[in-house]
C-alpha cells in the first residue's frame, strides 16, 4: 500500500488554526478595529464630540451633534496555490502545512500591506473631513486649524549628538517621537475639546531604513553619551516602533493612537472572512491535473479613520 495523501480536511484544518494563532500580528489590527459589512459599501456617520457637562442654570442646554459623512467600499481579494498529489503524498517533513500556514499569516498581513498604502498616500488622499489625512489645515467647528504634519528641523534641536535626515541619531530620533505624541494628545475635537487626553498607547510606524534607530530612541533607558531617554521617562505611557516595510519614506515617520475606543486611525471592514476554498480529493481538478486547489477569497477594505490620531513627521 503507497502513502497516505495530505487530506484536504487536515488541510482547511491548519488553515483556519493558523489564521486564528496570526491574527494580532500585524500593524494594521494594532490600528484599526474590523467592521462587519453586510453590503457593497457602508456609511460611516461620524458624529461630532458631545458637549461638556455645564451647571445647571433653570433649564437644559441641548446642543446638536455635527455630522461627518464617509463611504467605504469593498474589494475582493483572493490567493491560490496548488499542490501536486505526489507532492501531499510524499510530505514527511510538514512543508505542505507549513506553506498552507503562511497562506493564512499572508491573509492576515493583507491589512497591513492596505493600511501600509494608507499611509503612503497620506499627504495626497482626503480622510472624512475633506482634507488630507496627513495635513497641515484641519479643523472642525471650534477646533481651530490644526496639523498632524509636521516638519521637524533635526539640526536645531536641542540634543548633544546629531545625525542626518536619512540617519538620525537616537537622541533626535527620540525628539521626533516626542513632538509627535505631543501633536496628537493636543488635538481638540469640534468643541474645542482636546480629543486624547486619556491616551496612553501610541504606535511610531517607520520605514525598514529608520527601524534600528526609531527601535532605540522608544525603549532605550539611556542613550550612548549617558543622557536619559525622555521617551523612555514618560510615566503611564506605553510607545511602540513598528517597521512597515511598504513604505518608501526615507526621512518621515509617522505616529498613531492605539488604543481609541470608539474611532480608530483606520478603517477594516469586512464583507466576508477569509474564506479557503478546496479542489480537492475526487474533484474533477483532483483527477484531470492530479493535484489539489486551494484558494483563498476576502471581500474587504481598508481606509482612513480619524486624523486625529495620526500625525506624520518629515526631518528637514
Amino acid at each position: 500500500m503507497g502513502a497516505e495523501v495530505l487530506s484536504s480536511r487536515a488541510v482547511i484544518g491548519g488553515f483556519y488554526n493558523s489564521l486564528e494563532a496570526t491574527r494580532n500580528v500585524g500593524i494594521g489590527l494594532a490600528l484599526g478595529a474590523v467592521f462587519n459589512s453586510d453590503q457593497p459599501s457602508e456609511e460611516y456617520p461620524w458624529l461630532g464630540a458631545v458637549p461638556k457637562l455645564t451647571e445647571w442654570a433653570g433649564g437644559r442646554l441641548v446642543s446638536n451633534l455635527r455630522n461627518f459623512g464617509w463611504t467605504v467600499q469593498n474589494r475582493e481579494y483572493q490567493s491560490s496555490v496548488e499542490f501536486k498529489v505526489k507532492d501531499l503524498r510524499r510530505d514527511k517533513t510538514g512543508q505542505v502545512m507549513a506553506r498552507i500556514g503562511e497562506l493564512a499569516k499572508s491573509t492576515n498581513l493583507h491589512w497591513d500591506e492596505l493600511v501600509a498604502a494608507l499611509m503612503e498616500a497620506g499627504e495626497t488622499a482626503v480622510c472624512y473631513d475633506g482634507q488630507y489625512y496627513f495635513d497641515t489645515d484641519h479643523s472642525a467647528g471650534d477646533s481651530g486649524t490644526q496639523s498632524n504634519l509636521l516638519s521637524v528641523d533635526i539640526s536645531a534641536l536641542a540634543v548633544s549628538v546629531h545625525g542626518s535626515t536619512t540617519a538620525p541619531s537616537v537622541q533626535e530620533a527620540a525628539q521626533v517621537i516626542l513632538r509627535i505624541v505631543s501633536a496628537i494628545l493636543a488635538f481638540k475635537d469640534d468643541r474645542g475639546r482636546p480629543i486624547n487626553r486619556d491616551a496612553t498607547k501610541f504606535v511610531i510606524a517607520v520605514p525598514t531604513s529608520l527601524f534600528a534607530v526609531y527601535a532605540q530612541a522608544a525603549s532605550a533607558a539611556t542613550f550612548g553619551s549617558g543622557e536619559s531617554n525622555p521617551v523612555a521617562a514618560l510615566p503611564g505611557f506605553e510607545i511602540s516602533v513598528r517597521m512597515v516595510p511598504e513604505l518608501s519614506w526615507t526621512a518621515s515617520v509617522a505616529g498613531f493612537r492605539a488604543d481609541g475606543m470608539a474611532h480608530r486611525p483606520f478603517i477594516l471592514q469586512e464583507e466576508t472572512g477569509a474564506i479557503l476554498s478546496v479542489l480537492g480529493e475526487g474533484s474533477d481538478y483532483a483527477h484531470l491535473k492530479k493535484a489539489h486547489l486551494y484558494s483563498v477569497d476576502a471581500s474587504r477594505a481598508a481606509a482612513y479613520g480619524v486624523w486625529e490620531h495620526a500625525c506624520k513627521a518629515t526631518m528637514v
